[in-house]
C-alpha cells in the first residue's frame, strides 16, 4: 500500500501522480469507457493531479473537494463533523447516550452528496436523476448502503 502523505514515511513528492490511480481499489466505476476515480482525503490532491493526467473525473471525500480540482472532481462527498458532534451531544444531555459505533449518513443529514457546479453541466440529466433518487432512497431508508466493518 503506498500513501500520498501524512499516513506513511513517504511524502508526495515521492509519488509519480499515475500511480496512485494504479490499485483497482481506486476506481468507483467504469462505464461507457469513461473511468471515474475516487481516493480518501489524505491522497486527494495527488489523486486530483493524476485523474487530471489520465483525463477522468473524481470524488472528493470527506469536505467539499470540488474547489481543489474543478476540472476534475465531479462531485464530492460530505461529512458534516460538526452536526455529527450535536447529534451526540443531544444524546447525552438527554441522558439516553449509549457508547457504541455511530454511523452517520444521508439519512441523518450528516453526509451530503455536492455536485460540483463546474462540472455538473456534463453530467447527463438522467444520471443526476437517478443520483438524486438514490439519495432519496438512502435519506428514506429504504437503500442500503454497503458499509465496511469498523
Amino acid at each position: 500500500m503506498s500513501y500520498a502523505g501524512g499516513l506513511g514515511k513517504r511524502s508526495v513528492r515521492q509519488f509519480k501522480p499515475g500511480r496512485i490511480l494504479e490499485k483497482p481499489a481506486h476506481f468507483a466505476a467504469r462505464s461507457n469507457r469513461r473511468n471515474v476515480a475516487t481516493v480518501g482525503a489524505e491522497r486527494s490532491p495527488i489523486a486530483f493531479q493524476a485523474a487530471r493526467e489520465r483525463k477522468i473525473f473524481a470524488f472528493g471525500t470527506n469536505k467539499d473537494q470540488n474547489s481543489l480540482a474543478p476540472d476534475t472532481v465531479l462531485a464530492s462527498a460530505v461529512i458534516d463533523i460538526p452536526k455529527a458532534f450535536v447529534q451526540v451531544a443531544r444524546e447525552v444531555r438527554a441522558g439516553s447516550f449509549r457508547p457504541r459505533s455511530i454511523r452517520f449518513g444521508l439519512r441523518d443529514a450528516v453526509i451530503s452528496f455536492v455536485w460540483n457546479p463546474a462540472l455538473s453541466a456534463r453530467v447527463p440529466r438522467d444520471v443526476v436523476s437517478l443520483v438524486e433518487e438514490a439519495k432519496g432512497k438512502i435519506a428514506a431508508g429504504s437503500l442500503t448502503v454497503p458499509r465496511g466493518n469498523f
